[in-house]
C-alpha cells in the first residue's frame, strides 16, 4: 500500500486490486482493445504484422490518450499462436486474423506438433508481438501495466481441433480434448514462459470464451476448462506475476468455479450477473465487468456510459475487490469520447 500523500500509479492501482488491497480510486481498465487502437491509427493488423516499432509507437500513443490501467500490447494477433504451428490464417482490413482451418485431428497430430514447439520462437509475427511489448513496457511500464493478451487452454485447442469438432468429442472422444486442451497449455507456456522467467512480465491476460454457457455445460467446463486454467494461473503465479481471466458470455453457472481458477481478475461479460459473481468472488478474487462494449460503449450516448458506469459501481465496488471494466473488448466504432467517458468516470467515482 502506498504511503500517506503519495499519489498511486495507474500500475499501482491495478496491482493493488489484484491483491485485493486498497486503493486509492477505483481501478478502471479496458479489456484488449486492439482493434480499435490499430484501426483508428489508419493501420491494419497486416500492415503491422512485421512493423514493431510502429506497433509500440501507436499502443504508446494510445495507452496516453486513453489513459487505461491496463495496456494490452498486440491485443487482436491472438490467432496467430496457433499460425505459428501451421493453423492457416486469414488476414481482413476490418478484423483481427482468423484461423480458418483445424491442424489437429487426432492425439498422433499433437505429439506431432509438441515436437514442432520451437517453431513458435521464429516466427516472424510473434516476433512482432516480442518486439513490440518490450518497446512499449520500456517506455511506460514504469506507469502503466503492460500486458500482451492470450487465448486460454481451452479456446487454443478450439482453434488446432475446430470449434465444431471440439464440442463434438467432448462428448465422443474426451482423451482427444484433454490432450488438445494440455497440448494449449503448452504452448501457451512455451509463449509467455521467456517474458516470466527474465521479469518481463507482471501480468498475463487470457480469454478463454469458448468456456461460458454460450459454448459448454457446467459439466464440461470443470472437466475441460477448470482444471486447465487453474495449471495455467499456477504457472503465472510460479513467477510473481499477475493472473487475468475474461470469459465472453454468460458464466451464471459456473462463478462458484470461475473463483477458483486461480486468477487475480475475472473479468466478467455484460450477460453475467454482476450481484451473484459478487456474491461468489467475495474475499477469494477481484472481479471486473460488466458495462456492454455494444449496446453502453459503442452504441449508447456519452450520458448512457457515464449512468451504467456508475450503476456497475455503486453495486459492484462497495465491500469487494472490483475493476471497473466493459463487458468484453471495444469495438472498432465505440467513439473516444465515450471511452474517455468510461474511463474517467470510473477514476473520479467516489470511495
Amino acid at each position: 500500500m502506498q504511503q500517506k500523500g503519495i499519489t498511486m500509479t495507474p500500475k499501482d492501482v491495478i496491482l493493488n486490486a489484484f491483491d485485493m488491497r486498497p486503493t486509492d480510486r477505483i481501478p478502471t481498465a479496458l479489456f484488449g482493445a486492439g482493434i480499435w487502437t490499430f484501426l483508428n491509427a489508419d493501420e491494419t493488423f497486416e500492415s503491422l504484422k512485421d512493423k514493431p516499432e510502429r506497433m509500440a509507437e501507436i499502443q504508446i500513443n494510445t495507452a496516453y490518450k486513453l489513459d487505461s490501467d491496463i495496456v494490452y500490447v498486440s491485443s487482436g494477433y491472438t490467432n496467430c499462436l496457433a499460425g505459428a504451428l501451421g493453423s492457416p490464417l486469414k488476414w481482413g482490413e476490418q478484423t483481427s486474423p482468423q484461423c480458418v482451418g483445424s491442424i489437429v485431428h487426432s492425439i498422433e497430430d499433437i505429439g506431432r506438433l509438441r515436437k514442432e514447439l520451437d517453431r513458435i520462437d521464429e516466427d516472424p509475427v510473434l516476433n512482432t508481438m516480442r518486439k513490440a511489448f518490450d518497446l512499449v513496457k520500456k517506455e511506460i511500464g514504469h506507469h502503466y501495466l503492460v500486458t500482451i493478451t492470450s487465448w486460454g487452454p481451452f479456446t487454443l485447442a478450439g482453434q488446432m481441433v475446430g470449434y465444431e469438432n471440439l464440442l463434438k468429442y467432448c462428448i465422443k472422444n474426451k482423451a482427444l480434448v484433454h490432450a488438445a486442451v494440455g497440448f494449449g497449455c503448452e504452448l501457451l507456456k512455451k509463449f509467455i514462459g521467456p517474458f516470466l522467467e527474465n521479469g518481463r512480465f507482471e501480468l498475463h491476460s487470457v480469454a478463454d470464451p469458448f468456456g461460458s454457457m454460450s459454448a459448454i455445460s457446467r459439466k464440461n467446463f470443470k472437466e475441460f476448462v477448470l482444471p486447465y486454467t487453474q495449471q495455467w494461473s499456477e504457472f503465472v503465479r510460479s513467477y510473481g506475476a499477475k493472473a487475468l481471466l475474461h470469459m465472453c458470455g454468460p458464466m451464471n453457472d459456473r462463478l462458484d468455479l470461475q473463483a477458483h481458477t486461480g486468477a487475480h481478475l475475472v473479468s466478467l461479460d455484460e450477460t453475467t450477473d454482476r450481484k451473484e459473481a459478487k456474491r461468489q468472488f467475495a474475499g477469494k478474487t477481484c472481479y471486473g465487468g460488466n458495462v456492454s462494449p455494444t449496446a453502453i460503449m459503442d452504441m449508447g450516448s456519452k450520458e448512457d456510459v457515464i449512468r451504467e458506469t456508475e450503476n456497475c459501481i455503486s453495486e459492484c465496488a462497495p465491500g469487494n475487490a472490483y475493476v471497473s471494466m466493459p463487458g468484453c473488448d471495444t469495438t472498432p466504432s465505440t467513439s473516444l469520447e465515450n471511452i474517455q467517458a468510461f474511463i474517467q468516470t470510473s477514476k473520479n467515482y467516489p470511495i
